[in-house]
């Protein structure tokens, strides 16, 4: 049960992200429009941005390339397009503590500068910025009766 509140939790924020409080989260009549691709994705278009939901989400080929992007299933993908913003969920076998140690390590290295933390428990979000970019790291703990994994949800700026 916990999975799938987790689940519904993070779509329900994504379309929160993409469409704005108080809007239709349904596609725009002027151009919006919903996929389902045979790969068990589903692709959403609402004019002002898009969204992929399912297992196995290809990474853009315009993913900013100094960004890391841990081992793992892609679940969600959101683009953002007048805030050339993109965002995924990531869910990875590694632990809570390894994923975090991770993100710190290779942003420091791809040339991201650590600005803050906000420590919730078993949910930090790690803010970087580089030439007045950002990118905002989350690692959740994910647990559930079948296994234990992490969550990592990931907000940067293409520009």
């Amino acid at each position: 049960m916990k999975n799938y509140s987790i689940i519904f939790s993070v779509i329900a924020i994504t379309l929160l992200l993409l469409t704005g409080c108080g809007q239709n989260a349904a596609p725009k009549e002027e151009g919006g429009d919903t996929t389902k691709n045979n790969n068990g994705t589903t692709k959403i278009d609402t004019g002002e941005g898009k969204i992929e939901l399912g297992n196995n989400v290809e990474l853009p080929d315009d993913f900013p390339d100094d960004v890391y992007i841990i081992e793992g299933n892609i679940s969600s993908l959101l683009r953002e397009e007048k805030k050339s913003k993109l965002s995924l969920h990531i869910e990875t076998n590694k632990s809570f503590k390894a994923a975090q140690k991770a993100y710190i390590k290779e942003s420091k290295e791809r040339g991201w500068s650590k600005k803050t933390t906000v420590d919730v428990p078993k949910m930090p979000t790690i803010h970087f910025e580089k030439n007045g970019r950002k990118l905002n790291v989350t690692v959740q703990h994910k647990s559930t009766t079948m296994n234990d994994k992490t969550l990592i949800t990931l907000s940067v700026d293409k520009k």
